[in-house]
């Protein structure tokens, strides 16, 4: 699995690749460290440079692509890592999971894909929460589903940006 993970990451697309090693993670067959190590080792393979940048990435909380794609991006602005699958509790004891956060400044971020997303009633359900959590925790937001994350448009780093008082390095 290790070595699976490396190859991927020296070859696929980086988001692609990240998502990959993301999920290689979760499941439990290869860690960060491990690959890592195996991947500092390799000397002069294509595509060592991206496998050794984003082997630094890899994170077993990330729960889907989107959400591997969605923190690439905002590493790749320039932003500090967010804090994935974030969990925040309510008075009643109810924990909601926020994809990614930045919980001292109350900003959060989640991917909206196309499966739990698109329906009319799952567009009323993450109003809903995202909506409750604005108004009990003051949380804001800035989301995004593939068509924002995997194109050239900055708009989603911009707006992110936006939040966190800075300004992302765009080219």
């Amino acid at each position: 699995p290790v070595r699976t993970v490396s190859d991927l990451l020296r070859r696929l697309y980086r988001p692609y690749a990240l998502a990959a090693a993301d999920a290689f993670a979760r499941a439990g067959l290869a860690s960060r460290a491990e690959v890592m190590q195996f991947v500092h080792r390799l000397k002069g393979y294509p595509g060592i440079v991206q496998a050794r940048s984003l082997s630094r990435l890899i994170d077993p909380r990330a729960q889907s692509p989107g959400e591997s794609w969605q923190r690439l991006r905002i590493l790749d602005a320039g932003f500090p890592p967010p804090v994935p699958q974030f969990e925040d509790v309510d008075s009643l004891g109810r924990t909601w999971f926020l994809d990614h956060a930045y919980p001292e400044l109350l900003i959060a971020s989640e991917y909206d894909g196309t499966e739990f997303h698109t329906a009319q009633a799952h567009r009323e359900h993450d109003e809903d929460r995202r909506g409750f959590l604005t108004e009990v925790h003051g949380w804001r937001w800035v989301n995004a589903g593939r068509s924002r994350l995997l194109g050239p448009d900055t708009a989603f780093e911009e707006e992110f940006g936006e939040l966190l008082g800075m300004a992302p390095p765009l080219a």
